[in-house]
């Protein structure tokens, strides 16, 4: 499949902190269903949410059998978005590719307001997940999964001030508590005629960086969506309106933004995207047409 034959794009939205439609569980984390038609259909999971049962309630909801998807990709290590692996692999019922980069096995803390952990839970391990069935593909290059689905790999980080998006996390270094600048997080591009999607998990890498990155390596002009968190909850209106300047700059046709990303720049960006501007919620069905 190439993007000359991919006939359409849908993404059901299984987790998420804002549950908007009736019968649909909500919970904080990010999990994404992403169906991509074609000559040969690609379905596969962005991300597992903190808590399988949620995503397992509002798949039935959608009418969406698991047991179908080709692999799973997990943008970044933090326990709301890779928690429900395991049981997510019970129901999944047989070997799947999971798709990661290296450092997503360190360990990940939070230091206040005492210290947490915030990285897998839920008893999920290299091992456990393995035992489950998961294959791990782990890689800090891009890697093209699909016929014009590719993952970006580690991001360089060019502007300075989107290293707050990594601001009060730590992991272990040589017996040392050291901060987590996060470089396992990765995300997702589907490459379209009409320019490449990105989908993100938290973008601890910082949006605009990422968003550099997406056209280095695939040598769009400008990016026709952006799906997931933006991890501007505790951002400054200063960081804020960068960030904003930079998606205007960079000719981002739409964004479908939550989780992470805050009311206060979420009602930001819908000023100044208007209705370009979508908010993900629970139960959502995101299509593109090709």
């Amino acid at each position: 499949m190439s993007y000359s034959t991919i006939k359409g794009i849908e993404i059901f939205i299984l987790a998420e902190d804002y549950a908007a439609k009736r019968g649909f569980w909500g919970q904080h984390g990010a999990c994404y269903y992403i169906n991509i038609k074609g000559e040969n259909n690609v379905s596969f999971l962005f991300d597992t949410g903190a808590d399988a049962n949620p995503i397992l309630h509002n798949a039935k909801q959608l009418k969406i059998d698991l047991s179908n998807i080709d692999f799973i990709m997990l943008s970044h290590k933090h326990y709301d978005h890779t928690g429900g692996t395991m049981e997510i692999l019970d129901e999944v019922k047989k070997e799947v590719p999971i798709i990661a980069h290296p450092q997503i096995f360190e360990p990940c803390f939070a230091l206040k307001p005492k210290i947490t952990n915030i990285g897998f839970v839920n008893g999920m391990s290299k091992r456990t997940v393995e035992e489950k069935g998961g294959i791990w593909v782990i890689s800090r290059d891009t890697m093209e999964i699909a016929p014009e689905v590719i993952t970006t790999g580690e991001v360089k980080r060019v502007n300075y001030f989107e290293k707050e998006a990594v601001k009060g996390f730590y992991t272990i270094r040589d017996n040392r508590l050291v901060p987590d600048e996060m470089r396992d997080d990765i995300s997702l591009v589907i490459n379209t005629e009409k320019g490449p999607i990105i989908i993100v998990g938290c973008g601890h890498a910082g949006i605009l960086n990422i968003i550099e990155h997406v056209k280095k390596i695939t040598g769009a002009q400008y990016i026709r969506a952006i799906v997931g968190g933006l991890h501007l909850i505790n951002a400054s209106n200063e960081r804020i309106d960068k960030t904003i300047q930079g998606l205007l700059n960079h000719k981002v046709e739409e964004l479908y933004v939550g989780h992470c990303t805050g009311l206060k720049a979420e009602s930001m960006l819908l000023r100044a995207f208007g209705e370009k501007f979508h908010k993900l919620y629970c139960g959502q069905i995101i299509k593109f047409r090709i």
